[in-house]
């Protein structure tokens, strides 16, 4: 499995560590992901939840369809079930019953992006980077535009995806998608400090918070619609004779 999951004094630090792939997700990582967020959220003493990369210069670049490509009989049909797994996480971290924070680190690409971003919170440092261009593989980014417009807006969104730039530290922290950005030698105080903080409110009023605004935001409902309209985009593609 490529990922580590650490649970200590309250906090579920979840890695991703999946060298080969530049942490490209498989469902073998997805699964170990959603086990151990589904393992914290069932102890009282949870706290806080931190999604990070256990590798230099990258958090992630999304799902590891390529990998499908070794079986090719199976292949389209596990790709949805990769996809439809992966929205589960997505939906996992959104409806946390805790504070959940990403630490970007270098390079966030595609369903990277949204899984930084699908946290209530980004720590960043000047190496990290987000890119939506997956419509040059024929795929519009539905799921990043369901976690990405109620953050930075339609408009914005739009020209991001369509422009296909790739977005640096500082525009990333302009645009609200970073909310804390530090240097990669401070990387690890900023977040100590961070978590100290957390830890010292009462637990049973910040889960209160959290639970009220989980209720008030749709995303989770957002990230299904837009789940069911990749899945149409990667059908069509299929009639066209193109795997998803």
């Amino acid at each position: 499995m490529s990922s580590d999951a650490q649970f200590k004094d309250g906090v579920l630090r979840l890695a991703i560590k999946a060298e080969e792939s530049s942490n490209a997700l498989d469902l073998e990582t997805i699964a170990g992901m959603r086990s151990a967020l589904s393992l914290a959220r069932s102890r009282p003493e949870l706290r806080l939840v931190i999604v990070e990369s256990a590798l230099n210069r990258v958090f992630s670049l999304g799902m590891n369809l390529a990998r499908l490509e070794e079986i090719k009989d199976v292949r389209v049909w596990a790709g949805f079930e990769l996809i439809a797994e992966y929205v589960e996480l997505l939906i996992d971290i959104a409806t946390a019953p805790v504070p959940t924070l990403s630490i970007v680190d270098g390079i966030a690409a595609a369903g990277g992006v949204e899984l930084a971003c699908v946290c209530d919170t980004v720590i960043g440092t000047s190496n990290a980077t987000f890119s939506i261009a997956q419509l040059r593989k024929g795929i519009f980014p539905f799921v990043s535009s369901a976690v990405l417009v109620p953050k930075i807006g339609h408009a914005r969104v739009m020209h991001w995806a369509l422009s296909g730039q790739t977005y640096s530290a500082k525009r990333l922290f302009d645009l609200g998608l970073i909310n804390q950005l530090c240097e990669p030698e401070d990387r690890d105080r900023t977040v100590s400090l961070f978590s100290e903080r957390v830890l010292s409110f009462d637990p049973h009023t910040l889960k209160a918070g959290v639970t009220s605004l989980r209720t008030e935001s749709d995303m989770a409902q957002r990230i299904r619609r837009a789940h069911a309209l990749f899945t149409l985009n990667c059908l069509a593609r299929l009639e066209e004779g193109e795997a998803p």
